[in-house]
């Protein structure tokens, strides 16, 4: 037996001439049998002796071979794993082991919501690149649909906002505000600290950035901390959620 992430249940190396054969072929866990062949006196008895995983052979007359491989299990889905926004472009990583046709659609929305505009691209099984005007972007949403009439989804829709917060870590005498600031907005990053009881010890701001931003608060017996991003001090437009930690 020539078996390749196959098992068999029948390990004999010897069968006794007019017998009957059974042999019961098993992938390895994650893969799939995809091609046995069964020879007999160098005869290929396959298509007779081989079903749904099951050699059966009634009336033994030579030598067997039994050679089968098993691939890896692939998943069958299309999904977007990952968005990344530059200036006037938008990278989609998708895999679509389906190989389905269909169409991308990149839509871009400003802080209240709106729609700015929208481009769209061939689906594929790859990055797929979308040229778009991403100008007063705050949040990119990418669709897959079958076709721009027929409007099918194909996946669930990925969004991602162009500022975001990715960790809060606590200091002496300020905190360290991890910002994500794709196209560079301007804005203002707030911290605000509050005792045990919820009430409010300290409030202090500084420019928004892309990386990490340093706001200099008191946080003696600070129990919570929590960080906003806003488009400014005085119109106060959230650009992302707000992002707690405890102390």
């Amino acid at each position: 037996q020539n078996l390749t992430n196959v098992t068999s249940d029948n390990t004999s190396t010897e069968t006794v001439e007019g017998s009957t054969y059974t042999a019961n072929l098993t992938a390895t866990d994650g893969y799939i049998i995809e091609s046995v062949t069964v020879t007999m006196a160098n005869l290929d008895i396959t298509n007779t002796a081989y079903s749904n995983g099951v050699v059966n052979i009634s009336n033994v007359n030579g030598d067997i071979v039994i050679t089968a491989t098993a691939d890896a299990v692939v998943e069958k889905t299309i999904k977007i794993n990952s968005v990344t926004v530059s200036n006037n472009s938008v990278d989609v990583d998708i895999t679509n082991t389906l190989g389905k046709s269909g169409v991308v659609i990149v839509a871009m929305y400003d802080i209240s919501g709106a729609l700015l505009n929208f481009a769209t691209t061939e689906l594929a099984d790859s990055t797929v690149n979308v040229d778009i005007d991403t100008t007063g972007a705050a949040t990119v949403s990418v669709f897959i649909w079958d076709s721009v009439s027929t409007m099918i989804p194909l996946c669930g829709r990925y969004t991602q906002n162009m500022v975001d917060i990715n960790g809060v870590t606590i200091n002496s005498d300020s905190v360290d505000v991890d910002i994500t600031n794709t196209l560079g907005a301007s804005g203002v990053v707030i911290v605000a600290v509050y005792d045990a009881d919820g009430a409010l010890m300290d409030l202090e701001t500084e420019d928004l950035a892309d990386g990490t931003v340093r706001v200099s608060v008191d946080t003696t017996g600070a129990k919570t901390v929590s960080a906003y991003i806003w488009d400014g001090a005085s119109t106060m437009i959230p650009l992302c959620d707000k992002y707690t930690v405890t102390n």
